[in-house]
């Protein structure tokens, strides 16, 4: 059935390229060719860069573009290529290997739910041209020779592809700046000068420095003197000083980092590290002094938890806040 489908999906591609005329196609003829555009596959692009070449003919009036174009259709034959939905190939265009902003002929690793097998380098870079091309010269060709409206329906599928393609790719740009706000912006945690320094340093190291295509790192270096965690000592509550060192992750998703209560459950970024505290309890205490103690944090928002081995309290809360700016 679906084989069926895709043949008469074809048919109706060859019979744009026999119709188109002096008289240019109809107003129902196009919205009858709509239909086709809910769901083209690869093959039926290819067959349209060929109808609009025939009709515009390309290889008499440009014989060099033509060539090219010839020789990355003959890279395309591959019949495992055909049945490939060209939305999700435009999608992968600005996916692949997870960049999000990566051109068509990096996506050799991206399997489509519908075939078996994957575009390799060489025919992504062949789709790549055979597109470039055809956007390039023949619009121009075919405006000359036929009706605006046949030429739009000659290369719905190519415009359809790019479409997606921009799209997707405008989408991306808009994720990225939002990771750049989530990491950077003004609900950001806020660091102090050591961590200000140690992350300007460690942004040209990977895996804190940002992708090739610029995606922000998820990781952030954490050295903080916090003076604010509490914990039940005597049967009363104390301020207890620890020293933090560690990463924060920050949480990228679409779901993380919201307002209001679903930030509780969903935070922006969380945290691990070591814990350092002093044996002697109190604010603004030296937590390297005397017999240190070494343990763990971890951080889930702003919420965070210590654990901490020996004598002593051994568990401490607080929230993340700097009571001192820059500072602590």
């Amino acid at each position: 059935m679906m084989k069926g489908t895709r043949m008469i999906r074809s048919g109706c591609i060859v019979l744009l390229a026999l119709s188109v005329g002096g008289s240019g196609l109809s107003r129902s003829a196009l919205a009858q060719s709509s239909i086709v555009q809910q769901s083209i596959t690869l093959g039926e692009l290819f067959g349209a860069v060929r109808a609009s070449a025939r009709v515009a003919q390309f290889q008499q009036v440009r014989p060099v573009e033509n060539e090219i174009l010839s020789r990355q259709l003959d890279r395309l034959s591959r019949a495992a290529l055909e049945p490939l939905n060209i939305d999700e190939v435009a999608r992968a265009w600005t996916a692949a290997d997870g960049s999000r902003n990566a051109p068509l002929s990096r996506i050799a690793r991206y399997k489509p739910r519908s075939a078996r097998s994957v575009l390799t380098t060489s025919e992504g870079i062949a789709i790549d041209s055979l597109l470039m091309v055809t956007l390039q010269f023949i619009p121009e060709l075919l405006d000359a020779r036929v009706s605006e409206d046949s030429a739009d329906a000659l290369l719905a599928p190519v415009r359809r592809f790019n479409s997606v393609r921009r799209t997707e790719s405008l989408a991306q740009s808009l994720e990225k700046l939002a990771r750049y706000e989530r990491k950077y912006g003004p609900e950001s945690a806020r660091l102090n000068v050591a961590e200000i320094g140690l992350n300007y340093v460690a942004q040209n190291i990977p895996p804190f420095a940002p992708s090739a295509d610029g995606w922000p790192s998820p990781l952030e270096l954490i050295a903080s003197y916090v003076p604010s965690y509490l914990t039940v000592s005597d049967g009363r509550a104390q301020a207890w000083t620890l020293l933090e060192g560690g990463v924060r992750v920050y949480l990228f998703g679409e779901q993380w980092g919201r307002p209001g209560v679903a930030g509780l459950l969903r935070p922006a970024h969380a945290s691990l590290g070591v814990a350092l505290v002093n044996e002697q309890g109190g604010a603004l205490r030296e937590p390297w002094r005397g017999n240190s103690r070494v343990g763990a944090f971890v951080a889930w928002g702003g919420a965070k938890l210590a654990f901490v081995g020996g004598e002593g309290p051994n568990v401490f809360i607080t929230q993340q806040v700097q009571l001192l700016p820059w500072v602590f």
